[in-house]
């Protein structure tokens, strides 16, 4: 299945094809990726029922893979969902994460209107991560957390 984006697509794993299963192992064996995405894999083959929340997809950019990005279920107690993403080594410095961390926070809040934010756990050393969020309209909290608000939910006042 592809999910088409503005730019970008979300794709689903499909393991009888020869592509994901190169790209994945490429994944698998990037150890900037391994140590911080432990448990992304679960989610590739999900099955779960709630549209693109809660699984994993490839990223593509004219039906070449890109990346991955791993969309957390929705946290209902602060109404938010958790996004983990990755260029794949080759294709970083391209801007795909920008365009990436974009339209699927765009999708998302489009789509989902029970999601209020989206967040992001980015450690204080990677920078480029860092400057990407902050682009993209995040804004720190603390212990490492950053977070955007949906812009298509109106403000009550009190």
């Amino acid at each position: 299945m592809i999910i088409p984006l503005e730019t970008l697509s979300l794709v689903t794993f499909d393991k009888n094809n020869e592509k994901h299963i190169t790209f994945l192992k490429r994944i698998i064996n990037d150890e900037s990726i391994k140590k911080r995405f432990t448990g992304f894999l679960s989610r590739l083959n999900s099955k779960a029922n709630y549209g693109i929340i809660g699984k994993s997809f490839f990223v593509a950019e004219n039906k070449e893979l890109i990346g991955f990005i791993d969309i957390g279920l929705l946290n209902q107690e602060e109404e938010a969902v958790y996004l983990r993403g990755a260029i794949d080594k080759s294709k970083r410095g391209n801007n795909y994460g920008h365009k990436m961390l974009n339209e699927v926070s765009n999708y998302i809040f489009e789509n989902y209107s029970n999601v209020k934010t989206i967040k992001l756990k980015i450690d204080k050393n990677n920078y480029a991560s860092i400057k990407t969020a902050e682009s993209c309209g995040f804004n720190y909290i603390l212990n490492d957390y950053y977070i955007k608000s949906n812009p298509y939910l109106k403000k009550s006042h009190k």
